[in-house]
């Protein structure tokens, strides 16, 4: 190598040095230009230039770098792209990995016209063109225009050096600068999603717990849970860092949600109804009651907002928060909305609205009398002309307009000559009327001008229509009145409920104790157990009474018509009323009665005439009369018979204000004559509303002093003497060999008093303390070992329903012959379908009426 190619390598070896130490593109592009600018002073040329092959497009060339000499014209400027049509042959050359170097153009003038044409078109007489390679790929061209020395293979190699190796430090900064930006961006990512969670915990400050959820797969992740305010989600095992959501709520609502106050709250657990719903709202909220959490919260709202959706996700966030504060404030500002009804007719309404609101406006100069009419509805005020004197107007106003009973008052609203001194301190003076048309109007004065003494000169008439609101407020306080007169009701029938529970309970602790002490004397024992005894059924009545008031309330009373023995039911009014220790004359007759049995809800027409008649006996004084008279008549209806009960009495009386109320609930007469007399004030009321279920009326007159009389009418069928069931059997139940009954009871102390009472008709019984231990006793007993069951209604573990249910689907013959009775305090009619349904015998509730359970066990053990 002669000295002056080791010169030129040496500083070509040196300026690829410092392009391998560019640190930025800006380097980069500088040093390129410079190692540019270097091989056009060394060859003389007037442009050396560096084409990139653009990504993915083997047709163009996009002209990256250039040098050009003084007085020659940048290509950046006028050719930015080089397609392949205007180079054809030399491009078949590059892919070949060879050099081009024409040294005269004129040369390929025929054999490469499209390069001829191109190279003439700038002035290029001589060209070198080498290709850049790299990995076998054609990457670019770097080309010297007007080269003036000579040129050898060894300089045309140095060139292709010198290209591939600024196209691969270049490629090495533009990737080490997408990985920084990547970097970059990540780093970015990050910190945004960082900031998006420490907002997120900042909107959820004030929620006891947040959750993310995905609905497509109802799965959800704990975002916050505060476990002191959330012990109910703790006990509940809704700790998990993932969930199934729609599970998990529900297990939350069945333990600790407060249902009246969120009936339809299962909605919100269900996916697809979220989905529906989030479809188009980016939120949806709900509110609810539950079990006081360890804060004492009670009220929360549900919040449902849909953060993404796509085809395999629909990501929300769910958040819980207390909302008792909020429920206060709504309270409170109901509140004072309600205070505020009296004053929400005052209005200060700006002029822009005013003739929104008013159909008649005026402007009234006080200072001439004079008046311009704004705006007036000419259907209502039919004037003639729109101004004149202010006075004349507002009289005619009230003359042709204000009803009769309120014109001396507009008409002293409408004195112009007082309006100055009413609106002295005061902006505006208004009066409401009754027009002559049937509608309420209110009228306005509002200052509009004040002279420099502070009186007005200038003012506005207005007057609008009121009607809806004067209805509305007639409504609101006809409901307030309604409302304290129930409110009043109800605490008095707390009151008296809470005395008439506590006076038996007083009896019951009572004589128990006094049992204690005299358990040797028999006499006094027993005297003490017939009132405890009278004190337990008077308890029971009174529950019986309210119980029965709540179902007819709920609508969930239901009939059930029994073949009903008129005689019998006669000898029970009779026995049950000369059972009271008060010295009354008592008169029964039973006559007319054509149909001896009757289908009817036998125990709620006893609970109707019993009614009567215990009120009878407790409103009527030592020596007054009862009398109870019970006859048929002919009913209008086909296959059905009148029945009539007529109870009187020679009592106090009732005044009209009371007869008015008597039907009410928690109604009794304000009365020092029936103060004295215990009583819920349900029983009138319970009387009606079972009267009026059975399709019956019923009447009542009274007299202060003199008596009072209740005709109650009611249409029943009647059974033909053909289809009458055999009665009851009334001997006494005694069997021949010791019974074995399995008793399912929870309660120790029931237990114990059933297990007492049967062993007296030498019954041995076996306890199970649930429904499983009953099961398994009797699966895992000898055949035969137990005559029958008795099942209480809820236990733990399992209850009687299912235990029945368990052990009738036993596969053995005894499983599902052996009779089975409820013995429960679940007393309705529904209940008792509920045990029939899962294949008890017979139900018998609670208190326990020992001789009727006998009965019953009797008649499945003959």
């Amino acid at each position: 190598m002669n000295g002056e190619n080791q010169s030129r390598v040496e500083w070509i070896l040196q300026r690829l040095t410092e392009l391998e130490q560019a640190h930025s593109v800006d380097e980069l592009t500088n040093e390129i230009t410079y190692i540019l600018g270097l091989l056009g002073k060394y060859t003389k040329a007037d442009r050396v230039f560096l084409c990139d092959k653009i990504e993915n497009n083997r047709l163009e060339f996009a002209n990256a770098f250039e040098w050009q000499n003084e007085n020659v014209e940048p290509w950046n400027e006028k050719f930015d792209i080089v397609s392949e049509m205007s180079i054809p042959n030399w491009i078949i050359e590059f892919e070949k990995n060879k050099n081009i170097f024409i040294n005269d153009v004129e040369e390929i003038r025929h054999t490469m016209p499209y390069e001829y044409k191109r190279l003439k078109l700038n002035n290029v007489q001589s060209v070198i063109a080498v290709p850049i390679m790299g990995r076998n790929s054609f990457l670019g061209i770097i080309g010297i225009d007007n080269p003036r020395i000579n040129v050898s293979e060894l300089f045309l190699s140095e060139i292709k050096f010198i290209g591939a190796h600024i196209i691969s430090v270049r490629n090495n900064i533009n990737m080490v600068n997408e990985l920084e930006l990547k970097q970059a961006e990540q780093q970015k990512n990050i910190a945004e999603m960082e900031k998006e969670r420490q907002n997120l915990l900042v909107l959820c400050r004030d929620s006891t717990s947040v959750y993310r959820m995905n609905l497509m797969n109802d799965t959800a992740e704990i975002v916050k849970l505060d476990m002191n305010a959330n012990a109910s989600i703790q006990l509940m095992g809704m700790v998990n860092t993932r969930i199934i959501y729609s599970k998990e709520m529900e297990k939350y609502y069945n333990n600790f949600v407060i249902k009246e106050s969120a009936p339809d709250m299962r909605k919100m657990f269900d996916v697809n109804y979220l989905m529906q719903e989030l479809s188009d709202k980016d939120s949806i909220s709900y509110r609810f009651q539950s079990r006081p959490n360890n804060n004492g919260d009670r009220y929360f709202e549900m919040r449902i907002t849909r953060i993404s959706r796509s085809e395999d996700s629909f990501v929300v966030l769910a958040d819980f928060r207390s909302v008792d504060r909020v429920i206060e404030e709504e309270r409170r500002q109901r509140a004072l909305i309600e205070k505020a009804l009296a004053e929400s007719r005052m209005s200060n309404d700006i002029i822009s609205s005013v003739s929104k609101i008013y159909f008649a406006m005026y402007h009234i100069d006080l200072t001439n009398d004079s008046y311009d009419e704004i705006s007036r509805d000419t259907s209502v005020y039919k004037l003639s002309g729109k101004n004149g004197s202010a006075a004349a107007k507002m009289k005619k106003i009230c003359n042709s307009f204000v009803a009769e009973e309120y014109r001396e008052k507009a008409l002293k609203f409408f004195n112009l000559t007082t309006l100055s001194e009413r609106l002295k301190y005061d902006e505006t003076d208004a009066v409401e009327y009754f027009a002559a048309d049937g509608n309420w109007h209110l009228a306005r004065f509002i200052s509009h001008k004040r002279d420099k003494n502070g009186l007005t000169t200038e003012a506005l008439c207005v007057i609008r229509l009121i009607s809806e609101e004067k209805r509305r407020e007639k409504y609101w306080i006809v409901a307030a009145e309604e409302a304290n007169k129930a409110n009043k009701a109800k605490s008095e029938f707390l009151s008296r409920i809470s005395h008439d529970i506590r006076t038996p309970m007083n009896v019951i602790m009572g004589f128990t104790n006094i049992a204690e002490k005299n358990i040797e004397n028999t006499e006094k024992l027993k005297e003490c157990l017939d009132k405890i005894e009278m004190s337990g059924k008077n308890l029971e009545q009174l529950i019986d009474d309210v119980l029965d008031m709540s179902k007819i309330e709920n609508n969930s009373m239901q009939l059930v018509p029994q073949q009903t023995s008129v005689s019998e039911i006669f000898e029970f009014y009779k026995s049950t009323a000369a059972g009271s220790n008060k010295q009354l004359n008592y008169e029964f007759v039973k006559h007319d009665i054509e149909h001896e049995y009757l289908m009817v809800d036998k125990l709620r027409l006893n609970q109707i005439n019993i009614n009567l008649l215990s009120n009878a006996v407790k409103y009527t004084n030592e020596g007054g009369s009862i009398n109870f008279e019970i006859y048929e008549e002919k009913s209008p209806k086909e296959n059905m018979t009148r029945l009539v009960s007529i109870v009187s009495d020679t009592g106090i009386g009732m005044s009209e204000e009371f007869m008015e109320v008597m039907y009410s609930e928690f109604s009794r007469a304000v009365d020092t004559r029936v103060n004295t007399v215990r009583g819920s004030g349900l029983g009138l009321a319970i009387v009606k509303k079972l009267v009026d279920i059975m399709g019956g009326t019923i009447e009542a007159k009274s007299k202060i002093n003199e008596g009072t009389t209740f005709k109650v009418v009611i249409d029943v069928p009647y059974c033909d003497e053909a289809d009458v069931a055999d009665t009851e059997d009334n001997t006494p139940v005694e069997f021949d060999r010791t019974v074995n009954i399995l008793i399912a009871e929870d309660n120790d102390l029931n237990y114990e008093i059933l297990c007492e009472q049967l062993s007296d008709y030498d019954i041995s019984c076996t306890r199970a303390r649930n429904g499983v231990e009953c099961v398994s006793e009797f699966k895992n007993s000898k055949p035969h070992s137990f005559d029958i069951i008795l099942m209480d209604m809820q236990m733990p573990v399992m209850n009687g329903l299912d235990a029945a249910a368990a052990i009738r689907a036993l596969d053995f013959d005894e499983a599902r012959t052996i009779p089975i009775i409820a013995v429960t305090a679940n007393a309705y009619n529904e209940d008792i379908e509920k045990c029939l349904a899962v294949g008890m015998n017979a139900h018998c509730s609670k208190p326990i009426d020992i001789e009727k359970l006998m009965k019953i066990i009797g008649k499945y053990l003959k």
